[in-house]
């Protein structure tokens, strides 16, 4: 029985079946014209698509036609195309023949772990097709090779691990399940966003053991807890106990890349986690399941070297780690445990990785898992990018009523005193010592405020603000009271735009999430179903978790919700600062980030497009086409001039949005229109005068770091004490 099916024309995939047939690999191709193929490729015409289909759980196809004849006859949902259009959608994304053509030749995406390689030669040409493929890459469930040799070899000994782990009896299986330790030395030890870590990794085991797994659980929750953080850490001075400590003279011997790391951070066995002769491997053995600390990033105490230096690399403990835990431990697969760690971080390309790739040197042929929150699934889609994971989303806490702490409630009983006395003669002294008492509480909580009648309104919104119900456990839904807050706030979330929802199905949805489930089944080799991420109390789609999560529709960015959401907010922030006693701004600075526009669905971007006097413009299918003005009649005030910075991960998904927001800014500083109700052009203009550039220069106003970088990493200069005039952090 062949363990993978290809779906091709015959003539794609030479490299491939070449390494298939020495790896022993079984594959089977489809489609209506025969090829010579090595032994083990065994062959079907379309009209035995019905035996293909029983012999596969899932299937790529490059050929529209052989796509509807897998769907006429029953095919599952991990049928797809992958010349540029989704079989589920009722349009064609933009993708040109030439751009089809490169996509089906030069990208692949893998099974489950959803990447894209391409050859570093071609990197400049391709990326239209590249886009066009990462709006797939959700989907995408099995590879298309280009002629990259080492990307045909990393291929094939993915494919066998991941049939070894498929095969393999649960009982022989080796899990290494990795936990974060950022920042080091400072009791971050087993920590993750929104998780309690321990909790679910102690839940984890209990359910690993009764899945059959060869596990040695500890007696309690406290004891999993010492074994892994104290142990013998004291002996060794590190953050957790020292599993296995690897001699600097064997790490020089098998470290492959080791001219690099040295040139980065000095000789064998570095400074981060080392005694000095040997490198320490922090974690705990419970049975077959290794529980392992990721070392530190490397960059903490010298955070300069990444700013500035290109060939950078892991610490020797970092690469080490991964190599242990592949070539010694022997893992079956690796459980990275909660969002988010360090991997995907490492240097290399932003994606379609290839084997100089920090990345994917360090992950190597190992089936990667990784528990990410749901609401976060623009940093996840770097896991899945750059580490080829597979990631399982895990629900965020429940959300509940903030309530208001003591100094606020206090604050708000003052003045709802102020409220009530009243204003006459005869209580102008009350009145006058309730606003003094206000006026400094109000100091004393960073509130400013131009009159105290503003006040009640804003304290009330404080109060209803919904904050996280403690942290999540893995595999844990939501019960009793935390259940029902977090109903109460999809319900009137889903009431701001549209029908009232349906309570009913709400809570059926949160009910059937089985994360555990979810991810025993991965485990297992299963295929992991897709389905978007984001804020679950927005987007109810999101539930149920324990499923691979991919970001949005870019096309849809920002929706039409968020473009008045977005618009509401930039006239709030305008009239707040003319309330104030300030004049009308000319101009803005604003920060926008991948994580916050995904999970809003765009609202940042909609407010600075508002603030500059422009919208989204939009083609007839809908889908996002580039920017147009506001007529200032309709707009009713002066276009802002907004100057826009975008994070890493902002600039690597949302491409379009990016694009959108400059083509506003350029649009307006073309427009004709009297510099007082047109800063953008009136700000574009002395540029122009002052520089002596032309127009599209001086319009420029999206601005990002290099590409590659991510985050301007100030805090971990200030930590790190690398710097001595504080010109140098500005700077």
């Amino acid at each position: 029985q062949p363990d993978a099916g290809v779906v091709s024309d015959g003539q794609m995939m030479p490299v491939l079946f070449d390494m298939a047939d020495h790896k022993g690999i079984p594959l089977v191709l489809v489609n209506g014209r025969e090829p010579v193929l090595p032994a083990r490729i065994h062959w079907f015409w379309p009209g035995l698509i019905r035996d293909a289909l029983s012999r596969f759980r899932r299937i790529l196809t490059v050929d529209e036609i052989s796509a509807r004849q897998f769907r006429r006859r029953g095919a599952p949902n991990d049928v797809l195309l992958a010349d540029g259009r989704m079989e589920e959608r009722p349009h064609v994304l933009p993708c040109t023949e030439a751009e089809r053509a490169a996509l089906v030749r030069q990208f692949q995406t893998r099974p489950v772990w959803l990447a894209v390689c391409v050859s570093e030669a071609e990197d400049a040409a391709i990326i239209a097709a590249h886009r066009a493929a990462l709006r797939m890459a959700h989907r995408l469930l099995l590879i298309l090779v280009t002629d990259t040799p080492d990307r045909a070899e990393a291929l094939a000994a993915k494919t066998l691990k991941l049939i070894q782990l498929r095969r393999a009896q649960r009982a022989s299986r080796k899990l290494a399940i990795v936990v974060f330790n950022f920042p080091p030395n400072a009791g971050a030890t087993g920590t993750a966003a929104f998780m309690g870590v321990h909790e679910s990794l102690y839940a984890t085991l209990r359910r690993l053991a009764a899945e059959g797994y060869s596990v040695e659980v500890p007696e309690s929750l406290d004891a999993m807890r010492a074994a892994l953080l104290e142990g013998n850490r004291e002996r060794f001075g590190s953050d957790a106990n020292v599993a296995h400590r690897i001699p600097a003279d064997e790490h020089v011997r098998r470290e492959k890349h080791l001219a690099e790391i040295e040139a980065a951070w000095g000789p064998a066995p570095g400074k981060q986690l080392s005694d000095g002769g040997n490198i320490l491997i922090q974690g705990a053995h419970f049975g077959n399941v290794f529980v392992g600390v990721q070392p530190g990033f490397g960059y903490e105490g010298d955070p300069m070297r990444l700013l500035f230096e290109r060939s950078f690399a892991p610490t020797h403990a970092f690469s080490a780690f991964y190599r242990w835990i592949r070539e010694d431990f022997g893992a079956h697969a690796v459980l990275h445990f909660g969002t988010h760690g360090a991997l995907e971080f490492m240097p290399g390309k932003q994606a379609g990785m290839r084997g100089k790739c920090w990345p994917d040197r360090l992950i190597g042929d190992i089936p990667n898992f990784y528990l990410y929150a749901a609401n976060n699934p623009s940093e996840g889609m770097l896991a899945k990018r750059r580490s080829g994971a597979t990631l399982i989303s895990y629900l965020t806490p429940p959300l509940a009523q903030a309530g208001l702490y003591k100094g606020l409630s206090e604050l708000k009983a003052s003045v709802e005193r102020w409220r009530a006395t009243i204003d006459d003669a005869d209580h102008a002294d009350e009145r006058a010592d309730l606003a003094l008492l206000i006026a400094d509480q109000c100091d004393a909580l960073d509130i400013t405020y131009a009159d105290i009648g503003e006040l009640p309104a804003r304290l009330y919104e404080m109060e209803q603000a919904l904050i996280p119900h403690g942290l999540h456990i893995f595999g844990r839904n939501p019960s009793g009271a935390e259940r029902e807050d977090m109903l109460d706030a999809m319900m009137e979330a889903g009431s701001h735009d549209g029908p009232t929802p349906d309570r009913a199905r709400l809570a059926a949805l949160l009910d059937s999430s089985d994360e555990m489930g979810s991810l025993i089944h991965a485990l297992d080799g299963g295929y992991v179903a897709p389905a978007p991420g984001g804020d679950v109390v927005v987007n109810p789609d999101v539930l149920p978790t324990g499923r691979n999560i991919h970001g949005f529709d870019p096309f849809l960015i920002p929706s039409s919700f968020a473009c008045r959401m977005g618009s509401e907010q930039a006239e709030q922030l305008i009239a707040r600062h003319v309330n104030g006693g300030q004049p009308f701004p000319e101009s803005i600075a604003m920060v926008l980030w991948g994580t916050d526009n995904m999970k809003s669905e765009g609202v940042q971007i909609a407010q600075a497009m508002t603030l500059m006097g422009a919208r989204p413009r939009r083609d007839t299918y809908g889908r996002l086409a580039g920017a147009e003005l506001i007529p200032l009649t309709e707009l009713g005030r002066p276009r802002i001039d907004v100057v826009v910075t975008l994070s890493g991960i902002f600039r690597d998904l949302l491409p379009m949005q990016t694009r959108m927001l400059a083509e506003a800014a350029l649009l307006a500083s073309r427009a004709l229109e009297p510099e007082e109700a047109n800063f953008v052009r009136k700000h574009t203009l002395a540029a122009m005068e002052k520089h002596g550039c032309d127009m599209e220069s001086a319009a420029l106003r999206v601005f990002s770091n290099a590409e590659g970088a991510y985050g301007a990493n100030v805090n971990q200069m200030i930590d790190g004490g690398v710097w001595a005039d504080p010109d140098e952090l500005a700077n």
